[in-house]
């Protein structure tokens, strides 16, 4: 089969007289079955994001920040200290594909939060 995975991002800005839109559609084949969802509590210590021994080839990643109020942080962990390279705001979903092999690891900004994790194999 071919064209299993489909995403869709779109972005749109109205403020004033200024505006932007963009949209961008990508179909892609998964080479080995597999997917895995949990919700998983992230404290305000940085914490690996739970990933499942299952699924091999590590691919979408698909994280929403669901909260209660505070955002949280993405990053990566060197010798026990947490270096953020991205946020993730409240309900905003946010998609990448995940290195084979790699740990990313998740803070909350002031108080605990809940995220929904969805990985797809590539």
């Amino acid at each position: 089969m071919a064209d299993e995975i489909t995403t869709k991002v779109q972005v749109t800005c109205a403020h004033g007289d200024w505006s932007f839109s963009r949209t961008v559609n990508k179909t892609s084949t998964q080479a080995t079955a597999g997917q895995y969802t949990n919700a998983q509590a992230v404290g305000t210590t940085h914490e690996a994001l739970a990933l499942p021994a299952d699924i091999s080839a590590k691919g979408i990643v698909l994280l929403v920040n669901q909260g209660p109020t505070n955002y949280a942080e993405i990053g990566v962990d060197v010798s026990g200290t947490f270096y953020p390279l991205g946020m993730l705001p409240l309900g905003v979903p946010t998609l990448f594909y995940m290195a084979s092999g790699a740990t990313p690891y998740v803070k909350a900004n002031a108080a605990g939060i809940v995220l929904d994790v969805s990985i797809l194999s590539a």
